[in-house]
């Protein structure tokens, strides 16, 4: 842990942080996604995307 500005940071931002953060947002999305592809898929327009999520 560090201590910056008064506050304990449990942890110091680093390329496997961003990772984790990137998959983390991806993974609270993914029922919304999921929805989309069944339900909205010609909302769907980014093509190299749109058959990950309908997959």
């Amino acid at each position: 842990m560090n201590i910056k500005g008064g506050v304990i940071v449990p942890y110091c931002k680093t390329r496997w942080m961003t990772a984790y953060k990137s998959i983390d947002d991806v993974l609270r999305v993914k029922v919304v996604l999921e929805n989309m592809a069944a339900n909205h898929s010609d909302l769907l327009t980014n093509d190299k995307i749109k058959p990950i999520i309908c997959s």
